[in-house]
């Protein structure tokens, strides 16, 4: 039965989960405020490795346009292996290192070095109290509720990623955006009612067996971790652009075997409109996620259309594109035979 799969169970419960992040960023606004007011940061770096990363991906640019700071995502081994291409001596830094377990190795690693070798503050985020990372830094966002015993990060990813959303309204000042992230929970739930079984249904009919993701500015990082989800579960080949990077070059693969995913933002303007005529004679299949179908888009010409109809912006509705995302890959693996909670090679925590 499909019911008993960790995965499954924790991609479904993200609605219940998200309802107590607010409740786990209150408890450190007084110490957020005076973090940010210690020091005249330079830059603000996000970081983690795998799902991590690209949770640092997508956060970074909602942090970059609500605050206007600036900061910057990377991996942590570029901290390890390059940090001068990226920090200076005589600066000072906020270092955001993310990780689900609070024990990757290159993330441990990159804030120690960090810290060491550069002016840098600390402020790590993890669903363990009880770990490296947060005894290592100045403050930390906890996010307990959000652990997981299956292998891959599902309601980690986007719960770390609320956390963090909230925290840069804070420091931002957006209490309307603010409000927008505390609205996910309800949201998150419809769409779950709304599209769980038509996930399925649409698998259920794949015949697909190349997986492109596209998605522009806050959406980039959600289309790296979809493609993600789908490779590690699945076990099957995924490409990742933003939205026009596509047609240049990589659109020569696509055939009636391709399934393209489409992240839209919440306006149209000619370069997507253009886009998406080109896209539409490439004779693949198309899946977009959207706030509202635009009215530049051929209906008969996509194959399979996901309406929010949330009222968020686009550096809230992404977490709502996430859902369906996880779903799909999950099914998928189901379909394959594949173990959706424990896929080959990997494992939760990686150590070296």
């Amino acid at each position: 039965m499909e019911g008993g799969w960790f995965t499954l169970r924790e991609i479904l419960s993200q609605p219940e989960v998200w309802r107590g992040i607010k409740g786990e960023v209150d408890r450190i606004k007084d110490n957020l405020k005076r973090l940010f007011l210690a020091h005249d940061y330079q830059k603000v770096i996000f970081t983690g490795c795998g799902s991590s990363y690209y949770l640092a991906t997508a956060v970074s640019r909602i942090f970059s346009s609500l605050t206007g700071k600036n900061s910057l995502a990377l991996p942590a081994s570029e901290l390890l292996l390059y940090p001068e291409i990226y920090l200076q001596k005589d600066e000072n830094y906020l270092l955001v290192p993310i990780s689900r377990s609070g024990e990757s190795t290159e993330t441990v690693d990159a804030l120690m070095r960090t810290r060491k070798n550069y002016k840098t503050e600390v402020l790590g985020v993890s669903c363990y109290k009880q770990s490296t990372l947060v005894e290592k830094s100045d403050l930390a966002l906890i996010v307990s509720q959000a652990k997981e015993k299956s292998v891959v990060m599902t309601r980690s990813f986007t719960s770390m990623l609320i956390g963090l959303g909230l925290i840069s309204c804070i420091v931002a000042g957006k209490d309307d955006l603010y409000r927008e992230f505390t609205k996910l929970p309800e949201l998150a739930g419809k769409i779950i009612d709304k599209y769980k079984s038509y996930c399925k249904k649409i698998v259920d009919k794949l015949r697909c067996e190349k997986f492109v993701y596209l998605g522009s500015g806050p959406f980039y990082g959600f289309a790296c971790e979809g493609a993600l989800k789908m490779k590690e579960m699945a076990n099957l080949s995924c490409e990742v652009y933003h939205i026009p990077e596509y047609i240049h070059g990589p659109k020569s693969t696509a055939d009636e075997k391709t399934m393209v995913f489409l992240l839209l933002p919440g306006k149209m303007n000619e370069y997507l409109t253009k886009f998406l005529q080109e896209l539409t004679l490439l004779g693949c299949q198309i899946l977009v996620e959207c706030e509202k179908i635009p009215s530049e888009i051929e209906k008969n010409k996509i194959s399979y259309v996901l309406e929010m109809n949330s009222g968020l912006s686009d550096y809230t509705r992404g977490l709502l594109y996430m859902i369906p995302l996880q779903l799909i890959a999950f099914y998928n693996t189901l379909k394959r035979g594949l173990n959706p909670d424990s896929p080959r090679n990997l494992s939760q925590v990686v150590r070296y």
